[in-house]
């Protein structure tokens, strides 16, 4: 495992359909089967909606090969990587990258898919959809698309690992990371807006597009995207525009009054987060305060403490130089103002540590 997910719950679609209720439970999920679908059509309609609702859905071996749901998903194109027949039987290894800094690819060097080396038959994704990553024989590994304003991801190979069968994927390569990276990365809110999202450009003449950028439920940190530009022309067919955006602050309950003093207690939220090996943590004194800040890990065990002191009014910083393994970490911020004891303040944020 990564460490990434507290939980992970597991629902058989081969025996049962779930409901829209039942997925508004999970930020993300991955489809993935070696059976029939339960209801194909129902499950593709349901998972269509849960899309355009805000969820995260990646696709992954054998949904995008041999064994597809329909409905919705599939006739209002939600695919990234459309399904096709299957193949296997040859050890693939992750091949060509097209976007080394891309999220999904953060902490992977290689992938081993065993073996058998399940992925779909076909080399061709979704038009308007973007590779990320290929097998070493050309076939799409990994591949994100912007559907409706909501950002896809597809998988071109099996989930289960070695673990589970010999041929399956080498688990000391980076298929955890692979399928953790892009649920989170479908998790994330798009941040791209533009107007008008379709038109008719007559020959010889030039259409304008507002392009917005809006950061307002973004965290710190750096985030990338795709415009892509698709028309009827022949010899230019589609367009990409790669789009990056670094939000460096945020706005916190802090309101800086022009002074160096803050006119309340605040936490704010690490950065860089995720982040290997340091990060820095801000937080906010309007008086003088006994301050402790300890950090946990996902069981509750302390394994830091980075301030126990007594502290001036101010805006202050500590930066945490992480000697522990990859994971989710929480931090907790606790101050007692020195003249009034009964002001006190706390507060927890929850940071990840990628290795």
């Amino acid at each position: 495992g990564t460490g990434i997910f507290m939980s992970v719950s597991i629902i058989n679609v081969a025996m049962v359909t779930p409901t829209l209720d039942d997925l508004r439970a999970f930020n993300a999920v991955l489809v993935y089967s070696d059976a029939p679908f339960e209801d194909p059509t129902l499950l593709g309609n349901i998972l269509a909606d849960y899309v355009d609702m805000g969820g995260g859905v990646v696709c992954a071996t054998f949904a995008t090969a041999s064994i597809p749901f329909g409905g919705r998903f599939n006739t209002d194109s939600y695919w990234v990587i459309p399904p096709s027949s299957q193949v296997g039987g040859t050890n693939e290894f992750l091949g060509k990258i097209y976007e080394p800094l891309h999220p999904i690819l953060q902490g992977v060097s290689s992938f081993d898919g065993g073996s058998a080396s399940y992925r779909q038959s076909s080399f061709d994704i979704a038009p308007g959809a973007i590779r990320i990553a290929d097998w070493t024989d050309g076939r799409a590994l990994v591949a994100v698309k912007i559907v409706k304003g909501k950002q896809r991801a597809d998988l071109g190979f099996y989930p289960p690992s070695m673990d589970s069968r010999p041929d399956f994927w080498n688990t000391n390569t980076g298929g955890a990371r692979l399928m953790a990276n892009a649920l989170r990365w479908v998790c994330t809110p798009n941040f791209v807006f533009y107007s008008p999202n379709s038109g008719t450009v007559a020959p010889g003449t030039t259409q304008d597009v507002t392009v917005k950028l809006v950061a307002s439920n973004l965290e710190r940190g750096s985030y990338r995207q795709v415009i892509s530009i698709a028309s009827d022309d022949p010899r230019n067919s589609l367009k990409l525009i790669p789009v990056h955006l670094i939000v460096d602050t945020i706005k916190t309950d802090v309101t800086d009054n022009g002074s160096s003093i803050p006119i309340a207690y605040a936490l704010d939220q690490n950065y860089p987060n995720p982040f290997n090996p340091s990060t820095t943590i801000k937080y906010a004194l309007p008086e003088r305060s006994n301050v402790k800040i300890d950090v946990f890990n996902i069981i509750g065990q302390m394994v830091a403490q980075l301030v126990n002191s007594e502290q001036e009014a101010g805006f202050r910083f500590v930066i945490w130089n992480a000697n522990v393994s990859t994971g989710i970490y929480f931090y907790r911020l606790e101050a007692v103002s020195t003249t009034h004891p009964d002001k006190k303040f706390k507060d927890v944020k929850k940071m990840l540590l990628m290795k």
